[in-house]
């Protein structure tokens, strides 16, 4: 917005005579020599350095005693921000500067400065513009700094520059409340609303109606009432109407210059910003100089980034003039910067010929794999290509084999028959591994390293406890567990070419896989219900028991009662949340099973055992083996992959087309897994592959909580609720 400058901002200073200018003019109340009293003379002469033969009638020079006309002359070779500083000195000074005698140094300054500004409204004098160009200070308080709490703001249109609390007291705060700006001024100060449009503004920070200080609309008071005492002195809508016309043309006018002098201030800010950054380069370079100049020069020469002079405390000194004594004390530094700056740069060297050799031989390694898996049966377990490399004789072959010895596939002699044998040993390797995470997670219990793998509460989780309770053997084939997901590698020449060649991580190289402690204490908590010792009962010894267990909240009468396989207890309690229907029962399921199998409550499930338990896992049974047979497409399932024939070496995609051809070729209708057909192995599984469907519905479902107590139900689901968090139906009467 563009306005009109108030009275009082553009009186002039008092004008000089054009004589010389006395000492009192230019100094105010300083005193001469003669006025000091002798106590005050004696303080000064012992505090002056005199030249030896110097006469005593000698006096000091006196800039009061110059001629104007050499004053100005001096003046005249300043920069206009030098001679707006100096009128700042003191008020003789500013009277001297703003007197009509020095107006036309002022035109001279600003037509020979380096970016000419617009030309000078007529309501300024030369010395207030140049003030309001050139100066930095508040023009109402003088205050010469710009603070976060308190910025100076340049208001073009009001031909001001003021401070936010000048800006506060001053002006007068617009409060809109919804309506148009121009229409709350012309309401404001009854002036015509064409009129509102050029009453200036300033955003500044003041206070809200709760005293909170944010960004508020401020508007000055007295150009606006002196348009309304003009309006309103006018008698005839004609004379309003031409006053208004001529007013509107006199504030368009202020308005253009006052956009030329806002863009030409941000020209000349940039163009100072650009010179400072001209002036840091150059005495950046001065440094980079003496950095040469103290035997760095090949060395700076090696260097393509993290330069010696564009570090953080050199680029503070130099945002001021350099000495001598400046860029000597910066050596000690400079030189200690360049001694560590070199001892990277040969350390990178090293680790970048160490990788580029180990890259090479990793690759034969590769080769030699993936040669030997050529022959190798494709449903045979066999180790990831990256954990080969963590086999302890094959990391020290690539490893500690000398620079300059060339290495061969041969070398690694790796054959199909010896596949099973490498297995065995990255599995050693990785089991060491999964131990440091047992101790880790089980660190308040006792438990023998030897067989805690082997125990069925022996799970992990992945480093997202997306997935959890999964076993050792599953934790091995997690596709989590060889993430490349890792920031130390440049430091490791070895392990770095590894994920570059075989593009994963060797086992948990990233902290993918931990313990899983939560899933350890629910399982030791079924067991308990099942009468089996959580701390000597293996994996192998629960799932020949196979128990499985009812959850209670997912009973319903349409469906009947849900029963699940132990391990599909452990691992889907949030899994079940969606796959018991997929309807709009999702969102609650969801809700419940939060509620119901939370961490800090115990899980609501019932062991099942007599026929119940009997018919229970023969229906998972046969639902984990429809599933097999089944056309939906899910990238995790095993239907997914190949299929191999035992009994020949036919393979095909899917079961819909194994089992006619071992009912054709080999008459096999009911095909078994792993007698007659299998699964190509993966060395990446989910291993939640699957046992979402490990469970059945048993028939008929449990009676309404709410019909036999009157308590309100679970959005029509059948809940039973019991005050036990386990229950074994071998003591239940016959009609629960």
């Amino acid at each position: 917005m563009v306005g009109g400058p108030t009275t009082d901002s553009f009186q002039a200073s008092s004008a000089l005579n054009d004589g010389p200018l006395s000492n009192s003019m230019l100094h105010g109340a300083k005193r001469n020599a003669s006025e000091l009293s002798d106590e005050e003379n004696v303080d000064i002469t012992a505090n002056k350095k005199l030249k030896t033969d110097t006469s005593a009638n000698e006096q000091p020079f006196v800039i009061t005693e110059m001629p104007v006309e050499i004053l100005l002359e001096i003046i005249e070779h300043l920069q206009p921000t030098d001679v707006v500083a100096l009128g700042q000195t003191s008020k003789s000074f500013s009277a001297f500067l703003s007197s009509p005698m020095v107006e036309t140094l002022w035109i001279r300054l600003r037509s020979t400065f380096f970016l000419p500004p617009p030309d000078r409204p007529s309501a300024m004098s030369e010395h207030q513009y140049a003030e309001l160009l050139f100066g930095n200070a508040c023009m109402e308080c003088k205050n010469s700094e710009s603070k976060p709490e308190n910025p100076v703001y340049r208001i073009w249109d009001a031909w001001t520059r003021l401070c936010n609390k000048c800006v506060v007291s001053t002006f007068t705060l617009l409060v809109k409340k919804g309506k148009k700006r121009e229409n709350v001024l012309a309401q404001m100060f009854n002036i015509p609303k064409q009129l509102s449009l050029f009453i200036p503004e300033c955003l500044a920070i003041g206070l809200n109606a709760i005293n909170q200080k944010m960004p508020r609309n401020f508007v000055p008071v007295r150009q606006a009432l002196l348009w309304s005492q003009e309006y309103l002195s006018l008698q005839t809508p004609g004379e309003k109407a031409l006053w208004l016309k001529s007013e509107m043309e006199k504030q368009i006018n202020i308005q253009r210059l006052a956009k030329k002098c806002s863009d030409w201030h941000q020209r000349l800010l940039a163009t100072y910003a650009a010179q400072r950054r001209q002036a840091v380069r150059e005495r950046q370079e001065r440094i980079k100089d003496t950095v040469k100049k103290m035997g760095w020069a090949e060395e700076l020469s090696k260097m393509y980034s993290n330069f010696p002079h564009q570090q953080p405390n050199v680029v503070d000194i130099c945002q001021k003039d350099l000495d001598d004594a400046v860029i000597e004390s910066l050596k000690p530094f400079l030189d200690d910067f360049m001694h560590k700056a070199k001892e990277a740069r040969l350390h990178r060297e090293r680790q970048a010929l160490l990788y580029n050799c180990f890259s090479k031989r990793i690759r034969m390694l590769n080769e030699a794999y993936e040669e030997a898996l050529e022959k190798y049966a494709t449903y045979e377990p066999r180790p990831r290509a990256a954990d080969v490399f963590t086999i302890p004789r094959i990391r020290s072959l690539v490893v500690d084999t000398p620079l300059e010895v060339q290495l061969t596939k041969d070398a690694f002699n790796i054959t199909t028959s010896c596949i099973p044998t490498l297995l065995e040993e990255a599995n050693d390797v990785i089991k060491s591994k999964m131990l440091a995470l047992v101790q880790e997670g089980l660190a308040d219990k006792t438990y023998d390293p030897t067989t805690v793998l082997d125990l069925a509460t022996t799970v992990f989780c992945n480093y997202l406890k997306s997935q959890s309770g999964f076993t050792a053997a599953e934790a091995i084939r997690h596709p989590d567990s060889c993430i490349v997901h890792r920031s130390d590698l440049d430091n490791k020449a070895d392990e770095k070419a590894a994920c570059g060649v075989f593009r994963q991580d060797a086992w948990n190289g990233f902290p993918g896989i931990s313990f899983d402690r939560e899933s350890h204490d629910k399982i030791c908590q079924l067991m308990e219900l099942c009468g089996l010792d959580p701390a000597t009962t293996t994996l192998a010894q629960m799932n020949e028991v196979n128990p499985v267990f009812e959850c209670i909240p997912c009973n319903k009468l349409t469906t009947g009662r849900l029963v699940m396989s132990w391990s599909l207890a452990v691992k889907s309690f949030c899994v079940l949340s969606f796959l018991c229907l997929l309807t709009n029962w999702v969102v609650v399921l969801q809700a419940r099973h939060r509620e119901h199998f939370s961490h800090s409550e115990p899980v609501k499930l019932i062991h099942l055992t007599g026929d119940e338990a009997a018919q229970a896992q023969e229906g998972i049974k046969d639902a984990l083996e429809r599933r097999m047979y089944s056309k939906k497409n899910n990238h995790d399932d095993d239907d997914e992959r190949h299929i191999s024939c035992l009994h020949c070496k036919y393979k095909l995609p899917s079961m819909k087309y194994m089992r006619p051809h071992l009912d054709e070729a080999h008459q096999i209708p009911f095909p078994t897994l792993g007698i007659d057909f299998r699964f190509d192995y993966l060395t990446e599984k989910n291993p939640n592959s699957g046992s979402p469907y490990a469970k059945y519905r048993l028939w008929p479902p449990r009676a309404r909580e709410h019909r036999r107590t009157g308590g309100p139900s679970w959005f029509g689901d059948d809940i039973a609720r019991d005050s036990s968090v386990f229950r074994d139906t071998s003591t239940e009467d016959s009609d629960w």
